[in-house]
């Protein structure tokens, strides 16, 4: 993720004054960058930038709504018993913090840039970018991590089933999104100091930046470059493409082999195929911002430019689709997460009472129970469903289940 540097003079006037990615190593400007820079008074430039933000606040919203329909639906009753879940609720709740901080910190620095008649408080936006930043950077550090960590329990319950009850357990994850979120603070905490706010003076013409961390070209060697490169793109990578090719070798063998899976097995591979899409969008939307590293290193003063902040604008972008996209593998995959979400769904369209509906590893049996948790079947008798519309008259017996005929 990178992000704009600002200053805003006491009119409320804006001028864009730092990338907050620096090179170390100064370069000469080159015919690239003299196009570029040439560039910078089109319109269409001004209306890209607004088209990217109206693109990044609608990617914010919905990944704000589906994840916290994915937080809620992972850490239901039927759902925590199972390590995956508590797996997913983690990576969900990181990718929720992304999209809720993606709103002040991706489109609230720009709001005084692309609309000047706009008054934000210029201590606002600064507060934004030096304290907020840094906790996106955490949440989105942990949600690859957390990703990681997926792939690793849908290889083992894929390719070494039989040590599944041993190492797969709803302990041992909770104790690993513990651990991510401990070791991703604890990593990314050093970010509070890299830049710091000063106060308004003749020089700044308002609030301005002021660069701790940042101005140490050692820091910005071992840390921002080397270290983050290896801990959020490299490693990552490498390990979700090894582990994943593994689980998809597996998946297409079982499958050529015609073998007759049990229900539990085919539900350890429908997760894993989902996760391997989500593993995919993933390695799309973060390779745009290894390219960024990469390119900010040959043209520098790329990024000096409007159209370079445009390139960041949609390395955001990226970032947020990747946090708000889980939710349509989720729902394309799992079952009992559609089934789970559509009670969602009619609870907020003030539907009071809902069927209960018992949910098997893999498929909904559609065996409506009573309030006091028995099945009617086993009653003798058949029991009205509590629903919010007219089902008594498509409601037929048929051997020990009950369906409702659409």
């Amino acid at each position: 993720m990178t992000l704009q540097l600002i200053q805003v003079n006491e009119t409320g006037d804006v001028k864009e004054i730092a990338n907050l990615f620096d090179d170390i190593i100064p370069t000469s400007e080159s015919l690239l960058t003299e196009s570029v820079k040439s560039m910078e008074d089109e319109a269409w430039v001004h209306t890209g930038k607004i088209i990217l933000s109206i693109i990044c606040f609608v990617m914010c919203i919905i990944g704000v709504i589906t994840n916290s329909f994915s937080i809620i639906i992972y850490t239901s009753l039927n759902f925590r018993k199972r390590s995956i879940n508590i797996l997913l609720a983690g990576m969900s709740v990181s990718d929720l913090i992304v999209c809720l901080l993606a709103l002040p910190v991706f489109i609230g620095t720009e709001i005084p840039t692309l609309f000047p008649q706009i008054d934000l408080p210029p201590k606002i936006l600064a507060y934004c970018i030096v304290y907020l930043y840094p906790i996106t950077i955490m949440a989105g550090c942990m949600s690859v991590w957390m990703l990681v960590s997926i792939t690793v329990d849908r290889y083992l319950a894929v390719c070494h089933p039989f040590m599944v009850r041993v190492y797969c357990t709803v302990n041992r994850a909770k104790i690993t999104v513990a651990v991510i979120a401990i070791l991703t603070v604890a990593f990314n905490f050093v970010r509070f100091w890299e830049f710091d706010m000063v106060e308004p003076s003749e020089n700044t013409g308002g609030f301005a930046f002021k660069k701790l961390l940042r101005a140490d070209p050692i820091f910005m060697l071992v840390y921002q470059n080397i270290a983050y490169i290896i801990s959020q793109y490299l490693l990552p990578l490498f390990v979700l493409c090894l582990l994943n090719l593994e689980v998809a070798k597996t998946i297409l063998k079982a499958t050529e082999q015609r073998r007759e899976l049990v229900s539990s097995v085919k539900t350890e591979h429908q997760t894993a195929k989902m996760m391997i899409f989500v593993v995919i969008v993933f390695i799309f939307c973060y390779t745009f911002g290894i390219f960024l590293n990469l390119l900010e290193h040959l043209y520098r003063e790329i990024f000096d430019t409007t159209i370079g902040y445009m390139l960041n604008d949609i390395n955001n972008i990226l970032v947020v689709f990747n946090s708000s996209s889980n939710f349509i593998f989720y729902v394309k995959y799992s079952t009992r997460y559609r089934a789970k979400l559509h009670e969602l769904i009619s609870y907020c369209c003030l539907c009071s009472k809902i069927p209960k509906t018992i949910y098997s590893e893999g498929k909904c049996t559609g065996k409506p129970i009573n309030n006091d948790g028995y099945s009617v079947v086993s009653q003798g008798v058949i029991h009205n469903s509590p629903t919010c519309y007219e089902s008594d008259k498509n409601v037929r017996n048929i051997g020990d289940s009950i369906f409702n005929e659409e």
